[in-house]
């Protein structure tokens, strides 16, 4: 499922334009990366948290050539489940 896929469900199931299911996809997902971009968590209850975390600066080998290579330190989204949503989908 990709974003339009989530448009399309939202305007089958409300009704709502098309246009208008567009704005507020795209503007959960803005809110949600400017958040993350400020170095905030995004905690939505029943399905988990988004933060922004840091990997620290490593060496390693450069997969065509085997040369020794820095791999600079990075931040990278990162999702943690919730525990409510874990258990939905474990349920049996």
């Amino acid at each position: 499922m990709n974003k339009r896929d989530i448009i399309n469900k939202i305007y089958e199931e409300r009704n709502y334009g098309q246009a208008f299911c567009q704005d507020m996809v795209n503007s959960v997902f803005d809110i949600i990366s400017e958040a993350l971009l400020k170095g905030e968590k995004v905690t939505i209850f029943g399905f988990g948290t988004f933060e922004l975390k840091e990997r620290a600066r490593k060496e390693g080998l450069h997969p065509s050539s085997g040369e020794r290579i820095v791999i600079e330190s990075r931040k990278v989204p990162a999702f943690k489940a919730s525990k409510l949503f874990i258990e939905k989908a474990n349920k049996k």
